[in-house]
């Protein structure tokens, strides 16, 4: 399917490491000429950001932190199609993972998630913001973006202790 559009010269398939075989199969059992494709694991997303260390006057001590200044201030690639399988990898808004995953998603022409693991909350479906959002007539560009969408939205979703978000699960979000 994805070699037929031609419109889509630049693809990024981000996938588990143990499905990263079957689409390097799929990829040379079809015609992807002229496409420049990535296939990478969840955990390798941080290795495609450029980040700038120079600006900041205090170098990063630990990966925690380096990875934290990553997922705020590292520049995102740009990709034509974005293929995210299992697609719900990305369902903890609060791991970097989400959070440069979110950048990259907003950048892409086009996304393609697949997942057969339904979200059991709202926040839990984060990596589908951007789309969300859209179909809402507004933007989403970020985790707390999302989360006020969430409650623009009425869905039930609140800052519980400790600043986590939390979801009451009432009817009335359930529904919605």
């Amino acid at each position: 399917m994805v070699s037929k559009f031609d419109e889509y010269k630049t693809i990024l398939i981000v996938t588990t490491l143990s499905a990263t075989a079957h689409w390097r199969n799929i990829y040379l059992k079809f015609n992807f000429f002229g496409k420049e494709i990535l296939i990478i694991n969840y955990d390798r997303l941080q290795k495609l950001f450029y980040f700038d260390e120079s600006k900041y006057k205090a170098k990063a001590k630990t990966r925690k932190t380096k990875n934290k200044r990553m997922s705020h201030n590292g520049l995102a690639p740009i990709f034509d199609l974005v293929i995210w399988d299992e697609s719900h990898k990305m369902r903890n808004n609060t791991s970097m993972r989400s959070k440069l995953g979110l950048k990259i998603q907003v950048n892409a022409k086009f996304n393609l998630y697949l997942s057969a693991t339904a979200g059991q909350n709202p926040l839990e479906l984060s990596y589908l913001a951007p789309l969300l959002a859209k179909i809402t007539g507004q933007k989403v560009s970020s985790m707390n973006e999302f989360e006020k969408w969430c409650r623009d939205m009425d869905l039930g979703v609140y800052k519980g202790d400790y600043g986590n978000w939390m979801w009451d699960g009432n009817d009335k979000s359930i529904k919605k």
